[in-house]
């Protein structure tokens, strides 16, 4: 079965992180349905990341990473009411019905973090084989964006990125099977890492907000 990093949120999480509603809602749909199944897939939430490659400084954060051996998820949550105007985008607030504006397209946002994680996880193994690259060792990376406040939406899905991959609230019953099929549906290559080389080992690069103790997991 996999593991999720952190085992549980804080009781008092919403009430420090109101901003978060939305991600604690994904979180326990994730956490549920992959304990329940006793489904092997593995998830960080909330995940720092800072590092050099080639020249190149990486940092940022994500939402959630799920992976298994059949590849893996950058998986990007946006709460409230979804809208895209003239090319800009909003949310807008359940509670107060407060509109405020993105400072990108969400589309964009999920598929630069799936290159910057992608890089990361590469020089993560090039520490430890220098001939490792994506070339010869293709590991399938996925980019799927959630809206778990907004049911399906067909004017945001003609908005969406060429190949963009959109979950909506009608999803969310049966989230870790709809993240499956991704992984299973796409780049047909099998993901294939020498015998030393580990993706969960590689995956100490990151480092999860809420738990401090994540290295115990992987």
């Amino acid at each position: 079965m996999g593991t999720i990093v952190p085992k549980n949120l804080e009781d008092d999480f919403l009430l420090k992180n109101p901003d978060l509603r939305a991600e604690s809602i994904v979180f326990y749909a994730l956490k549920d349905q992959v304990e329940k199944e006793g489904i092997n897939l593995n998830i960080f939430y909330d995940n720092s990341f800072i590092s050099n490659w080639k020249d190149k400084e990486f940092d940022g954060q994500n939402d959630f990473i799920c992976w298994s051996e059949r590849g893996l998820i950058i998986l990007e949550v946006k709460g409230g009411l979804l809208s895209c105007d003239d090319g800009k985008w909003f949310t807008t607030t359940l509670e107060a019905g407060n509109k405020n504006p993105l400072k990108e397209s969400p589309f964009a946002q999920c598929r630069r973090n799936k290159y910057k994680v992608k890089d990361l996880i590469y020089s993560s193994f090039q520490k430890i084989d220098e001939n490792i690259s994506f070339e010869k060792y293709p590991i399938r990376f996925i980019d799927v964006l959630l809206f778990p406040d907004n049911q399906r939406n067909e004017n945001l899905l003609e908005t969406a990125e060429a190949h963009s991959r959109v979950l909506f609230k009608e999803d969310m019953e049966n989230l870790v099977s709809n993240l499956l099929v991704y992984l299973s549906s796409s780049n047909p290559q099998n993901n294939h890492l020498p015998p030393n080389i580990s993706l969960d080992r590689a995956m100490r690069i990151f480092k999860p907000t809420f738990d401090s103790n994540f290295k115990d997991y992987v």
